[in-house]
């Protein structure tokens, strides 16, 4: 089903390109890492994971081809995240600059890097490729920090998990840890979105 979403996504927003991303992510990941990739209990190994999402991002690639301008559709998201017009005078395509980070709204950044120090012995190269990747293009223009923190999320909560754990061992301060932890990451949350 991911070639139709992708027609009708590319008909409707120019940021399919982010689609394939993942999807090359996942499948770059499959093909490095080999392990198990589809679900419980499956005995997939990754030389098959690999080749099925390399399909899957192909006919996705493909299938963008679905619309009323043909393959000129590709230019679209390039030409307007590079064009000096759109960049300098609207402000979400600005790049992200230092009190941008900074800011209460913005509270997920140190989140994801209190998770990745956290985490980072147990990270998986998809997750590694994706703090990569969406971190460059939040860096790049601040309408895609909401996008970045979306695709990071999983990332952050195995992170803040393994925090967790290690809290929960010590019997003094475990509790009141854990609960500034779930106040910021519910903060960071209503920041976001207020």
């Amino acid at each position: 089903g991911l070639p139709l979403v992708f027609a009708l996504w590319a008909n409707l927003h120019g940021a399919y390109v982010a689609g394939w991303a993942i999807l090359g992510i996942a499948a770059i990941d499959a093909f490095v890492m080999d392990r198990p990739r589809f679900g419980v209990g499956l005995r997939e190994t990754a030389g098959r994971a690999w080749f099925v999402l390399g399909c899957v991002l192909t006919a996705c690639c493909v299938a963008i081809l679905a619309n009323p301008y043909g393959w000129r559709i590709l230019e679209v998201p390039f030409k307007l995240s590079r064009s000096p017009i759109v960049t300098q005078s609207i402000s979400e395509w600005k790049p992200f600059t230092l009190d941008l980070w900074l800011s209460p709204r913005h509270l997920f950044v140190p989140l994801l890097l209190v998770a990745v120090a956290a985490g980072w012995r147990r990270m998986r190269l998809a997750d590694v490729l994706t703090i990569l990747v969406f971190g460059y293009l939040a860096v790049q223009a601040r309408r895609h920090v909401a996008l970045a923190a979306f695709v990071t999320a999983p990332t952050v909560a195995a992170g803040l998990a393994q925090i967790l754990d290690r809290i929960a061992r010590t019997p003094r301060y475990g509790r009141v840890v854990r609960v500034l932890l779930a106040a910021a990451c519910a903060a960071s949350l209503f920041l976001a979105h207020g």
